[in-house]
C-alpha cells in the first residue's frame, strides 16, 4: 500500500539524516530524534508510488497523513519524524 511505501522511504531518509537537529526544526521535535523536511519526504515517497504521475504528490501526502493518523510519525512546521 501507499502507506507502506511511505514508511519504508521515510525511514530510509531518517536513517540517513542522523540525529542532529535540523535548522528551523519545531520545538515539538524530541531531542536526538532525526527529522527531515516534509517536502523532501513528499517528493521521495512520490517517486516510489505506482500511480498516475499527476496524482503522485497527492497520494504521497495522503500516505503521510495516514501514517500520522496511525501514530507512526508526525509532521509539524515543515518537518517529519517518527514517533
Amino acid at each position: 500500500t501507499n502507506m507502506r511505501v511511505a514508511l519504508d522511504r521515510i525511514g530510509a531518509l531518517l536513517r540517513a539524516a542522523g540525529d542532529s537537529r535540523p535548522d528551523g526544526a519545531p520545538d515539538e521535535l524530541p531531542p536526538g530524534r532525526p527529522a527531515i523536511a516534509l517536502e523532501a519526504a513528499i517528493d521521495d515517497v512520490a517517486r516510489g508510488l505506482v500511480c498516475d504521475p499527476k496524482r503522485k504528490r497527492e497520494r504521497s501526502m495522503q500516505a503521510i497523513q495516514g501514517l500520522q493518523g496511525k501514530g507512526l510519525l508526525r509532521y509539524e512546521a515543515g518537518f517529519v519524524w517518527c514517533l
